[in-house]
Parts: C-alpha cells; structure tokens; sequence
C-alpha cells in the first residue's frame, strides 16, 4: 500500500539519546521517559519489545481517564509493530479498537486494508478503503490504494476509476500513472495505456 503508514510515536516526542534496554517499563517512570523509551525501540526497529511497551503503558498509564485522545494512536503503533512482524490478525484486532474510539481517523481503515490485502481478503480491504474514502473523498492516496486493490482483485475498469479520480486531485503522481497504463493495457486500451507511461517516462516512447 502506497503512504499513510507512519509513527505516531516519532512525532510526538523529541528522540533521547542512549541504548534502549530489552526490558519492559518501570513503573516508577514518567509517561514522557516511557513514551521516548518505546520511541527509540520503534525508531531502532524493535517492533517486539515496543510492542511490548506499548502494551504495558496502554494498561498501565492510566490513558483511558488522563490521556483518552492518544490511546487510539497508541493502538495504532501496537498495530504497526505487529504488522512489522507479520501478524496481521493480531494488527487487525488492535485497529478495530483505535476505530471503536476514533472512527473517523481514516488511517487506521488504510492498515486495515493493507493487512486484509496481505492476508488475501480482498473484499474486506476494499470495504475498508471505501469507508476511508467516505469520510476523506479528495484524499488521492486512498482513491490510489483503492485502485491497487481493485487491480489486484483484476477488476481493472474500477481500478481504472480510481487511478483517474487519484490523478484528478494529484497530477504529480506518478504511479498512478503507471497503474492506470496497465489498466489499460490488461482492458485492450493499448494507446491509452502506451499514453499514460509514456506520461510519466517519455524515453520509452
């Protein structure tokens, strides 16, 4: 899937300087130590051990009173980690409680997608996507994905739809260029699809 996969974590604090310990958290932390703890496993790529910590600090740092609004971005990197280390099912759960809370934050039906995609559940990441697409419509990355889908699903009239709306509201990108060439090509539209590539790489011309 192309973009909105990212670290909630990254932005929110500044980045501390020093080795992360393969341990959990000490109670006896500050949220913010603990929060730049699990920032340096993710950003060392220690998807385990962050997921770890984040599961320690969503249980244990009393988020659901004090800090209720982050809880759905911790769920959110739970579910990264778990999708680094390939447990889709696992991601998909954590996803399906940032959305209970925050539904309306259309990057977590974008994971759910890509994990529904890497598990062959084509349906279920097409359904995903078009709730995303319903609450952000001129978001040309989602239109984008949901023409990947349908490609891979070789409905490529659908995906063709997509990739123009992608391209309607972002001229700059290219792969949907691209994708909407072998659209084309796989629909018999050869001078179509010949134009499209042609667009973004003229030396093949």
């Amino acid at each position: 899937m192309k973009k909105n996969i990212g670290l909630f974590l990254t932005i929110l604090i500044f980045m501390g300087i020093g080795c992360v310990k393969n341990t959990l958290l000490d109670s006896s932390q500050s949220p913010m130590s603990k929060l730049g703890r699990i920032n340096r496993a993710l950003l060392r790529n220690d998807y385990q051990i962050a997921y770890l910590m984040l599961s320690e600090f969503e249980t244990r740092g009393n988020l659901k009173d004090n800090n209720k609004n982050i809880l759905p971005y911790i769920q959110y990197d739970k579910a990264y980690c778990l999708i680094k280390q390939k447990k889709y099912y696992s991601a998909i759960e954590e996803l399906d409680r940032a959305i209970n809370i925050a539904p309306k934050n259309v990057t977590n039906y974008v994971m759910k997608a890509y994990c529904y995609s890497k598990i062959l559940d084509i349906k279920k990441a097409i359904s995903d996507l078009k709730t995303a697409d319903s609450i952000s419509p001129r978001d040309p990355d989602i239109k984008y994905n949901l023409g990947c889908i349908y490609m891979e699903d070789k409905d490529f009239n659908l995906a063709i739809r997509e990739f123009k709306q992608a391209l309607e509201i972002n001229p700059d990108l290219k792969d949907g260029y691209i994708n909407l060439g072998y659209c084309f090509f796989y629909t018999g539209k050869y001078k179509d699809g010949a134009c499209n590539i042609i667009c973004v790489n003229p030396f093949v011309a």
